[in-house]
């Protein structure tokens, strides 16, 4: 496997999914189980894990193009990012927000139109510069998250959000190949399997670790265990540079869709899976 390979096989595992994980959580009365300490942890790492995975998606373009590390490379990027990053930023705090409140108490609707054109416009700004389009969009969204509007333009813009959600699957869909071989289809649920058990144990034992009980431990991996559509978008952009074919697409979609039905069955057996787990530790370690 190739530098640019490796990398997104570790990216397609790195991201849980939050909204899924949260929205079994939600069915099972998380509030009721866990601590305040405990659900507040649990939003920290999966903040973080999205951070992370923006991040991914904004530098692997590079490495994708360089097939290689290099320190003056990775530190020339770094700073690139970060002086961009902030260079949108503070004009955006300091003259666009203050803009956009002032329109928010016109129309709320101008707000949304405001904010797909300054998607858009970031976006270019950090293309021009050699930078991924998504580091233009986090931008924007950082920015409006300060604002008046925040609450309202994620109201309205929700049928957005399922627009090109829509179109992003059939976009997805598309690019699968029809003849799939047996081995990719074997390959895309043993990965699957393997991704879905390395992040069980990785959450758990970390969560465990930082002082939490080992019963709420064992139990909230069965939710954290999800993959992440993001594994479908890394995968995209690394066929997009040519670094993957199209198979690689199909092992990010089975990684998903495993990950998920075995977090739904190990959930639906939570109770004995956890006792089960928990007798496996030794008394005195517990």
């Amino acid at each position: 496997l190739s530098l640019p390979e490796i990398l997104l096989l570790s990216f397609i595992v790195a991201n849980s999914s939050t909204a899924l994980a949260f929205k079994l959580l939600e069915e099972t009365g998380f509030e009721f189980k866990y601590s305040e300490k405990e659900v507040k942890t649990v939003l920290g790492v999966a903040t973080l894990e999205d951070l992370l995975i923006i991040f991914a998606l904004i530098v692997y373009p590079f490495f994708a193009i360089q097939n290689s590390f290099s320190l003056g490379n990775i530190f020339s990027l770094l700073l690139s990012i970060i002086v961009t990053f902030f260079a949108i930023l503070i004009l955006g705090m300091i003259s666009i927000k203050k803009i956009i409140d002032k329109i928010f108490l016109l129309s709320e609707e101008l707000v949304l139109l405001i904010g797909i054109a300054l998607t858009f416009l970031f976006s270019w700004f950090s293309y021009k510069l050699g930078l991924s389009l998504i580091l233009g969009a986090f931008i924007t969204g950082v920015i409006f998250s300060e604002t008046r509007s925040a609450e309202s333009v994620i109201k309205k813009g929700k049928w957005i959000r399922e627009f090109f959600l829509f179109i992003f699957f059939v976009s997805v869909g598309i690019r699968i190949p029809i003849n799939v071989s047996i081995d990719i289809l074997f390959y895309g649920i043993i990965f699957g399997i393997i991704a879905a058990l390395i992040k069980y144990f990785a959450f758990s034992f970390s969560f465990w670790m930082a002082g939490n009980k080992l019963e709420n431990s064992v139990s909230l991996g069965f939710y954290m265990m999800n993959i992440s559509e993001f594994a479908i978008i890394i995968t995209l952009l690394a066929n997009e540079f040519g670094v993957v074919g199209q198979n690689y697409l199909v092992l990010a979609v089975l990684t998903i869709g495993t990950s998920a039905l075995i977090s739904s069955i190990f959930i639906a057996k939570e109770n004995v899976l956890t006792k089960i787990f928990i007798s496996f530790i030794p008394t005195n370690l517990r």
